[in-house]
């Protein structure tokens, strides 16, 4: 039931039409070259696909090797603190 909730969910996130500018970049910035990645966007984007696993793992009721469950709990909140605390050690190299 979960695993239907988490895909209709997506299903009607991809279709409602989302704010975009006339030139098909988020608002406020003019071009794709604009846009500055940060240490936030990087916690974020590698943590994202592991938390994905997890849930549909949870949803099909598969049981996770516990050192992966860990490991993915730990970087989850590394990711969570990194967006809390404004991190922003790697900022120069992401440039």
């Amino acid at each position: 039931a979960a695993l239907v909730l988490f895909i209709g969910a997506m299903v009607l996130l991809t279709c409602l039409p989302g704010p975009a500018a006339a030139d098909g970049v988020f608002p406020g910035v003019t071009s794709s070259d604009d846009y500055i990645y940060t240490t936030k966007d990087l916690a974020v984007d590698l943590v994202s696909p592991l938390v994905a696993y997890k849930v549909v793992s949870t949803a099909m009721n598969q049981k996770l090797n516990p050192a992966l469950d860990a490991s993915i709990a730990l970087a989850t909140a590394a990711a969570i603190y990194a967006v809390v605390t404004d991190a922003s050690g790697l900022d120069a190299y992401l440039q």
